[in-house]
């Protein structure tokens, strides 16, 4: 049904809420419409509405199978196909530079995934089983200059950058498989060591907070490869265990447990990889100044 009757579209509420421009205001005519009409706070959930931005369907951030066919279906009987048949394309106009970030010119994007691998109890129902099976997903970017250093790294059976290292740590190195995670803080960082050898990357990392109530302590290799001036391949994974959760990522396993991460780079130019990193939602310079 959501293949063959409806156009899917995911977004970031958070950006759309924002952005001073026709994506933003069809968004925010949208999801005026219904229950979460307060652009001061999360507008999240499932919204359906026709080609004029009439809303159609709403369920909020339940992920339960029939409530969310029951939205679909109660939309579509209610969808005028004759009546949207001459609604006119929107002017996109200049879009709001603030929130239309895009991947950085030259440089490197790689896809992030995260795992929990072990220490959940037994589900007791699907949306614990949903959860506990989830895998985090994010975006990790790298600029033109910090490519350039990483292949002097590589040539030079070097240190990764400092910039990039404490990126990844300080931003990539989470459990965001539940929710939104807090960052890193560059104090936070209690040990971190990057480096290239043969185009072998090895290194280890300590993360805690300062009242040790959350933390991360990882191994992690990886492969990386250069032809010329580009980055051929970069490959990276990190395994090691994870305590704590954030205002957002509660419902972990208890105690310590074992976190994977893994990197590696995507084409820039296909949508899906264009995706904001989470670490640079609403203050890109500040993810890329992140060893600061």
């Amino acid at each position: 049904m959501l293949k063959d009757d409806f156009v899917p579209v995911a977004i970031d509420q958070w950006y759309e809420r924002r952005q001073k421009d026709a994506k933003g205001e069809y968004y925010r005519k949208v999801a005026g419409q219904g229950p979460r009409n307060d652009f001061e706070h999360t507008t999240q959930g499932h919204y359906a509405c026709d080609a004029s931005g009439k809303l159609l369907g709403f369920n909020g951030n339940h992920i339960d199978v029939d409530r969310v066919k029951e939205m679909m279906r109660k939309a579509l009987s209610e969808f005028d196909q004759e009546a949207n048949a001459d609604v006119q394309a929107i002017d996109p106009g200049a879009p709001d530079a603030r929130f239309n970030i895009v991947p950085p010119n030259g440089g490197l994007v790689f896809r992030v995934y995260s795992k929990i691998l072990s220490g959940y109890e037994e589900p007791k129902n699907m949306h614990e089983t949903s959860f506990q099976k989830s895998i985090g997903q994010d975006t990790f970017w790298i600029q033109a200059s910090e490519k350039a250093a990483l292949i002097k790294a590589f040539e030079s059976n070097g240190s990764v950058p400092e910039a990039i290292a404490k990126r990844i740590a300080r931003f990539h190195f989470i459990d965001n498989t539940r929710g939104e995670p807090p960052r890193w803080t560059v104090e936070e960082i209690q040990e971190l060591s990057m480096k290239v050898t043969d185009g072998v990357i090895e290194g280890s990392v300590k993360l805690s907070t300062e009242d040790g109530r959350r933390g991360y302590e990882a191994n992690f290799c990886g492969h990386i490869e250069v032809d010329g001036d580009e980055v051929t391949r970069f490959d990276m994974a990190a395994e090691g265990m994870f305590w704590g959760d954030g205002p957002h990522t509660g419902a972990g396993p208890k105690g310590k447990f074992p976190l994977a991460i893994t990197f590696t780079i995507v084409d820039p130019t296909k949508r899906q990889n264009q995706a904001i990193p989470h670490g640079a939602k609403g203050w890109i310079e500040g993810y890329y100044q992140s060893a600061e």
